[in-house]
C-alpha cells in the first residue's frame, strides 16, 4: 500500500508541499529545518509553496 500524498499542484502551476512530506519537515533529512514544521511527522493541513518534497529512495 503506497502512502497517500498530500502535496498538490494548484490550478495556477504553484506546487504546495505538505509539512510531513518536505525536506526540512519533521520525516525530512535537511539538518536546516524548518521553524514551522520541523516536528510535523504526521499531516496536519500544515504546507507551503517553499518547500521541497523528500524524494523517494529507489532500490
Amino acid at each position: 500500500m503506497a502512502k497517500e500524498k498530500h502535496s498538490k499542484t494548484t490550478s495556477d502551476g504553484k506546487r504546495w508541499v505538505a509539512c510531513s512530506e518536505c525536506e526540512r519537515g519533521g520525516n525530512g533529512n535537511d539538518k536546516d529545518k524548518c521553524s514551522c514544521g520541523w516536528q510535523v511527522k504526521r499531516f496536519n493541513g500544515m504546507g507551503c509553496f517553499a518547500g521541497t518534497e523528500i524524494k523517494e529512495k529507489t532500490a
